[in-house]
């Protein structure tokens, strides 16, 4: 009977836990549309001979799914707009699964980010 009251209260923190990533993530999104923010949230294609190419769908774990998150896809950061590089930071945090590319007319970005470049189609 121990072991099984363990195994519930375990279960719960798990779910605890998620929930709580889910909230941060949904309380966090609405910041991609302001214009004061260094991240967008966006979709990007690869533009080959055959049209505009999608990239992989990333995933999130189905616990979080059930709880009402979802993957996001692609962001955009400004470095201009982000002096310290903390929004990128929590952006990070909070949305690994999302790849961040770089403004095309920024020279000096972080590292890990990609610069968009013309083989690049974006929708913001």
């Amino acid at each position: 009977m121990f072991m099984l009251l363990i195994g519930i209260a375990l279960m719960l923190a798990w779910v605890s836990h998620n929930y709580r990533i889910v909230q941060q993530r949904k309380e966090y999104w609405p910041q991609f549309n302001d214009h004061d923010f260094s991240v967008r949230a966006a979709s990007v294609f690869k533009v080959g001979q055959a049209g505009l190419i999608a990239y992989p769908k990333p995933k999130v774990p189905w616990i979080r799914r059930v709880l009402g998150d979802h993957p996001t896809d692609h962001l955009i950061y400004n470095p201009t707009a982000d002096p310290n590089g903390l929004q990128l930071r929590r952006t990070r945090n909070l949305f690994p699964e999302a790849k961040v590319w770089g403004w095309q007319h920024i020279e000096a970005l972080p590292d890990g980010i990609e610069r968009l470049t013309d083989q690049h189609y974006v929708m913001i």
